[in-house]
């Protein structure tokens, strides 16, 4: 791909879908919340369930799981190393966190690894989705709650994501060789077909309720970490474990992804601060638009 491209192939229609949906936010100030649900629960497990039906993916799955451990832990010890040497409070030791550790791999990775790598870019950043998912209930609310919701909690959240399960019955129907009735596949299909651009237009609605936080040096570095150093972890982490091709690829976009939306709902939730973490959304998104440009001419 070429600059103009990647510009007008992949990253505008994504942004004007996003801009839809700040319009929406700003006009109409839909509840998100229940078009969050409606994603989750029943869109994306939807598109999970249509994707993996026909695949056996269980292998990709495997490798795609070691790398998003990986990456993770190797970025939460440079993360937290940081928030030592800027002696933050511990409040916003845990907002550091949870807006450098967890990237938008859901409502803006899977659209952009779609359009920029095709099928496989999709399935793929459903899986890399579904790993960031069960760290998200797990380690991001504990990074949130400290000591205000037990591990253990934190843990049995793994078991509602819906994503989980989808991707076990569309396995196990694969590899069974059973045939899914017609009138079922077209109806999962029709709701699976929804979830990339409700996702997308859900984010465009969050993202107009973000407002600016003033740490300004915490911020910078944040996105720093988050769509600078990633990249370059992403790169390393690929080439130790030999990953090659579009696989390669797509991890490094998603791992380099800006911070996630979610990472916003669990600071409200535990009280960490929110104001941050909105901040470092909003910020990194905006400039994911110049640093995924570049990693993707690197790229492709």
């Amino acid at each position: 791909m070429d600059l103009i491209q990647v510009l007008m192939d992949v990253l505008f229609p994504i942004f004007l879908i996003f801009g839809i949906g700040v319009l929406l936010g700003k006009t109409k100030n839909p509840d998100t919340r229940s078009i969050a649900h409606l994603s989750i629960y029943i869109l994306l497990p939807s598109l999970v369930f249509t994707t993996f039906i026909d695949r056996d993916v269980l292998g990709s799955l495997a490798v795609i799981g070691v790398f998003v451990v990986g990456f993770t832990g190797i970025l939460y010890i440079i993360s937290l190393t940081a928030c030592r040497l800027l002696n933050l409070e511990k409040t916003v030791e845990s907002a550091f966190l949870l807006s450098v550790l967890f990237t938008n791999s859901g409502n803006y990775g899977v659209p952009l690894c779609t359009f920029a790598f095709g099928e496989e870019g999709t399935i793929s950043a459903l899986a890399y989705m579904m790993y960031g998912s069960i760290i998200m209930y797990t380690l991001a609310v504990y990074i949130a709650s400290r000591g205000k919701s037990s591990f253990k909690e934190s843990f049995l959240n793994v078991f509602k994501i819906p994503l989980i399960y989808a991707v076990v019955i569309a396995s196990l129907i694969s590899s069974l060789h059973v045939e899914v009735p017609s009138f079922v596949g077209k109806s999962v299909g029709l709701l699976g077909s929804a979830a990339i651009p409700v996702c997308m237009v859900l984010l465009g609605i969050q993202l107009c309720n973000t407002h600016m936080n003033k740490d300004f040096k915490s911020l910078l570095l944040v996105n720093i970490l988050r769509l600078g150093l990633s990249p370059l972890i992403g790169v390393a982490l690929t080439s130790l474990m030999g990953i090659e091709g579009v696989l390669r690829s797509i991890l490094i976009v998603e791992c380099s992804m800006p911070t996630a939306i979610n990472s916003v709902l669990i600071a409200i939730e535990f009280d960490a601060e929110p104001g941050f973490v909105s901040s470092a959304v909003l910020t990194s998104t905006i400039a994911s638009i110049g640093s995924l440009t570049v990693l993707l001419l690197f790229l492709t």
